[in-house]
């Protein structure tokens, strides 16, 4: 109730405020999301990238930039394997989650290299390098399609659930599939490099096998999760 009556109350002051007031609450908005780490490194990369900036031309500052890079991924996987669980019904809703997502994603990825990047065959004016960088891009497109969930995103949820806790979002339940997504990634991305050519032209069929396998964890583990 507390919480609702604070939510009217600022949706009144919206309501009550003048253009100036209005205009000088959404700078401050947008100044606040700039000034956010996350936010900030973001746009700092792309200015750099824009102007063809390469962090070794930065000084010190570039050296601690490539230091931070160095540090980044043992350290996440550090604070992943701390926090996650392998027991209960978190790690099985997840596992099913992370499956159905990889499936839909395959057989999206599959349609759009059918209609997008098709396969070539060597004859009729195409040469054998042209084979070859079509399967090389076609490969960098499953690839891609196959990445982790974002622990960017996750890091925008815990701050919008500090600003407005009554949301009811579960960070815990959000870290467990950051968590499982990267060893989800990793496992694919390894079958992808491996299978090469195979792998590719049956993605339609690995995405199905992958939202088959969603249904059956879901339903071995259907009473612990539905618990949750």
């Amino acid at each position: 109730k507390e919480a609702e009556a604070e939510r009217l109350a600022e949706i009144a002051c919206k309501v009550e405020e003048t253009p100036r007031e209005c205009w000088t609450r959404r700078m401050g908005n947008v100044a606040a999301l700039v000034k956010d780490p996350f936010n900030f490194s973001i746009l700092g990369g792309l200015l750099l990238a824009a102007t063809n900036t390469p962090t070794t031309s930065l000084g010190f500052l570039g050296k601690a930039i490539g230091q931070l890079a160095d540090a980044q991924t043992p350290i996440l996987f550090l604070i992943i394997g701390l926090k996650a669980q392998v027991t209960g019904a978190a790690p099985a809703l997840c596992a099913s989650l992370l499956l159905l997502r990889h499936g839909i994603l395959a057989i999206a990825t599959a349609a759009f290299l059918k209609i997008c990047l098709p396969a070539l065959t060597v004859g009729a004016g195409v040469t054998a390098a042209a084979v070859a960088a079509r399967e090389t891009a076609r490969l960098a497109v499953v690839l891609s399609s196959q990445a982790a969930v974002s622990i960017i995103a996750y890091g925008q949820l815990s701050k919008t659930m500090d600003a407005c806790p009554n949301l009811g979002f579960d960070l815990d339940l959000a870290f467990q599939i950051v968590s499982i997504s990267f060893l989800a990634s990793v496992v694919l991305s390894t079958g992808a490099a491996l299978g090469g050519n195979a792998y590719v032209n049956g993605l339609s069929f690995v995405g199905l096998g992958m939202i088959g396998m969603s249904q059956v964890v879901y339903r071995m583990f259907k009473k612990q999760i539905d618990d949750l």
